[in-house]
């Protein structure tokens, strides 16, 4: 889902590791490139997950159960199925109670079709609407993170003062440099708890969704794995551990692991099929989430009534002209004629009949 998201993301790995190489901060200059690799590679993590899972919560679809559930919650249903005046007449007039059973159930089972037709011709708005909201995402991903980048370096330049670092004795007696970058270290960590906690959250809403990359389901096990070996570990290390050396050993271990643990999680299966079975990799089914054989592709609903026999070339077709939708919101730049050009949401609206 986006070569550029993935690069962005091993990227963002890659800056966390760079900044072990300083975590030691025995004077300012360590302790500033520290701060700026790490939380930057942090931040550019956040960035990419939350572009995988809003698109997958917009271009998902709702798996048999859900969308079972979702409609017998509708209030129009609860309405109809309560206070229609046709079921009060039926409870007067009909004596036996399976005739009165069975003609709910053949009026629940019409209402529905009904669902599902009104959500099919719901479906391409939405997608116009939801190709905008990604596309506008993505674009400013690309702003969000030189400018996050632009106020670490202001913080550490103009506000925080270099001459405030001092040497101070730690309980073992030795003398260690004492950074006064610590404060803005201990905000970002709480940020950072903050923000992966509602990536954890959305990623849990959609976990059972089909019609999305299974990297994504990873996502929700890997917020797991940052946010307690992440910025949790730092902050308590930087309250229990006064001892300077424990406390770098303790963060850059489980630190290391977690980051290391994250990669291995999102990529380990990748490399692995790019390395020993690369017939799989041209298999959608290896990678996205496909609908079960009782879904209707003619109105994206599981409730319609319509003939749902495809071979599993027409469902492979299906699936594939769905995925050109991620493709289609997640390209921003495009190379021409030797030339980068920014694609306006305008011209991929134009293309969008295409393939919906």
């Amino acid at each position: 889902m986006g070569l550029m998201n993935h690069m962005f993301l091993i990227l963002g790995l890659l800056l966390y590791f760079i900044s072990t190489f300083f975590i030691s901060s025995t004077n300012w200059t360590e302790s500033w490139l520290n701060l700026l690799y790490r939380h930057s590679g942090i931040f550019l993590i956040y960035l990419v997950f939350n572009n995988f899972i809003n698109s997958a919560d917009e271009f998902g679809i709702e798996s048999k159960d859900m969308e079972i559930e979702k409609s017998i919650k509708s209030n129009s249903y609860s309405y109809f199925l309560t206070n229609s005046s046709v079921s009060r007449d039926l409870d007067s007039n009909i004596d036996t109670i399976d005739k009165i059973k069975g003609f709910k159930n053949s009026i629940f089972s019409k209402k529905l079709q009904e669902y599902s037709v009104f959500k099919s011709e719901i479906r391409a708005k939405k997608i116009y609407l939801n190709i905008r909201k990604n596309y506008s995402r993505y674009l400013m991903s690309f702003i969000y993170f030189p400018l996050f980048i632009i106020f670490l370096l202001i913080f550490i330049f103009i506000i925080v003062k270099k001459e405030d670092g001092k040497e101070i004795q730690s309980d073992n007696k030795k003398w260690q440099y004492k950074s006064p970058l610590e404060t803005i270290d201990i905000i970002l960590n709480i940020l950072e708890i903050f923000i992966f906690s509602i990536i954890f959250v959305k990623s849990k809403m959609i976990i059972n969704y089909e019609c999305i990359f299974c990297f994504v389901k990873l996502i929700n096990l890997s917020t797991i794995i940052i946010i307690t070996l992440g910025p949790v570990i730092n902050i308590i290390s930087k309250f229990t551990l006064n001892n300077k050396l424990p406390n770098l050993y303790f963060t850059l271990i489980l630190n290391s692991i977690c980051y290391l643990s994250v990669f291995t999680l999102l990529y380990l299966r990748l490399i692995y099929s790019l390395l020993f079975k690369k017939e799989k990799c041209n298999n959608v089914r290896y990678y996205f989430v496909i609908p079960s054989k009782e879904f209707c592709y003619e109105h994206w609903s599981y409730l319609c009534d319509c003939d749902k026999e495809l071979t599993p070339k027409e469902v492979d077709f299906k699936i594939r002209q769905y995925l050109k939708i991620y493709k289609f919101c997640s390209t921003v730049f495009e190379f021409r004629n030797n030339h980068l050009y920014i694609i306006k949401s305008s011209d991929k609206l134009n293309h969008l009949h295409e393939f919906i």
